[in-house]
């Protein structure tokens, strides 16, 4: 919350720092040695970030004097071409890109999510990531500005080679994962690659696209991750394998699975297709024809890893010899029809309502097209020329 409302950039990185230290907290809370790495390797590349994005902030107090934000986009235009200036938004856009884990400054990630807790990781997967990705587009458009993006083109190619390297290289890494939740890791890394590519061209279409997408996928992401938590504990499913005919077994939350599984694809009606849809056309309109084609690809390649985890929930064959069309009954909640002693963990009723509820507002919002519109356009009014 304080990242978002704060008029100050000091006061963001302070907010940044209050969110990264609580959540190296969150990833360890599992207790294990492999989560103790993870929190530390996210405690140091989280720090790195942070200490980066503080030099961005004293280089943009030292060519302005100020550190309030309207402040600074009206005292930074006309120095643009400065090379202090130009460190300063180099080195705040390393740093939140290092917190948002965009490709190749995205190797705390996939172990912390990974290795923390599962409800923990279905949370820092919808918030921790998406606060520092908000946090690139607001610098990039409401401090440094699109004059910034026009004057200085190199510094737009740069963040936009940064998204689309992202996108592609998270897709290809996802695509080859085994574990679900690095899976799913390596999915964000190519998410937030979308997002950063959407704000770098800054045009309306693209701004509104990365926002949507941004709100999308913590939404998206948090409901996988929170499923997937509810499959691990109820069939100990982990890995891509494991989840082999759990759509009979468990069919409320392997659909949740499949809806938010495709919702990612883009596929409409979901607020996945919105984002999706809104950079595309932004890179389209832009005649930045690469981005355009970037971001078929990264349909392409979310298609074939949840494809391949969709084959495994309902068409691999059944390991044991069990009648895979009569519910195991893992839990009342997710419709079965008695209890089932070979369940690792109880789930609550309220756990699958929860993920059930994120299935149907991801939907419900892919209907909000006018409504995203309305509410964005003061800001696009305001930001963009």
């Amino acid at each position: 919350m304080g990242v978002s409302v704060t008029g100050d950039l000091f006061n963001m990185f302070v907010f940044l720092e209050i969110t990264g230290l609580a959540t190296y907290a969150l990833v360890a809370a599992d207790r294990s040695g492999e989560s103790a790495v993870a929190a530390l390797k996210y405690l140091i590349l989280g720090t790195t970030g942070a200490s980066l994005f503080l030099v961005g902030v004293g280089y943009a107090f030292i060519a302005t004097g100020t550190l309030n934000m309207v402040d600074l986009s009206e005292q930074l235009a006309g120095t643009y071409t400065s090379r202090v200036v130009l460190a300063s938004f180099g080195f705040m856009i390393i740093g939140l890109a290092l917190k948002a884990a965009v490709f190749p400054l995205h190797t705390w990630q996939p172990d912390a999510y990974t290795y923390a807790p599962d409800t923990v990781t279905a949370f820092i997967s919808a918030l921790v990531s998406t606060v520092a990705a908000y946090a690139i587009g607001r610098v990039t458009l409401t401090v440094f500005t699109v004059s910034f993006l026009e004057t200085a083109p190199l510094a737009q190619e740069a963040v936009l080679a940064f998204g689309t390297v992202s996108i592609l290289a998270g897709g290809a890494l996802a695509v080859v994962q085994t574990e679900i939740k690095r899976m799913f890791a390596y999915s964000s890394v190519s998410q937030f690659g979308l997002v950063v590519a959407g704000f770098a061209l800054a045009t309306p279409d693209s701004v509104l696209g990365a926002v949507v997408h941004l709100v999308g996928h913590g939404l998206m992401k948090g409901g996988l991750f929170a499923a997937a938590a509810v499959l691990a504990a109820r069939h100990g499913a982990r890995t891509v394998d494991d989840y082999a005919r759990l759509g009979y077994r468990s069919p409320v939350v392997a659909g949740v699975v499949g809806v938010l599984g495709v919702a990612l694809v883009g596929v409409p009606p979901s607020i996945g297709f919105l984002g999706k849809w809104y950079i595309a056309v932004g890179a389209v309109r832009a005649e930045a024809w690469p981005i355009a084609v970037v971001v078929f690809l990264s349909t392409l390649l979310t298609l074939a890893y949840v494809a391949r985890l969709l084959e495994r929930l309902y068409f691999a064959a059944p390991a044991a010899a069990a009648d895979p069309t009569e519910p195991a009954a893992d839990a009342v909640a997710d419709g079965g029809d008695r209890p089932d002693s070979r369940a690792p963990n109880a789930v609550s009723t309220g756990m699958v309502a929860l993920v059930v509820v994120a299935a149907l507002v991801v939907v419900a919002l892919g209907f909000s097209t006018d409504a995203f519109e309305a509410l964005l356009e003061p800001f696009l009014g305001g930001v963009l020329p």
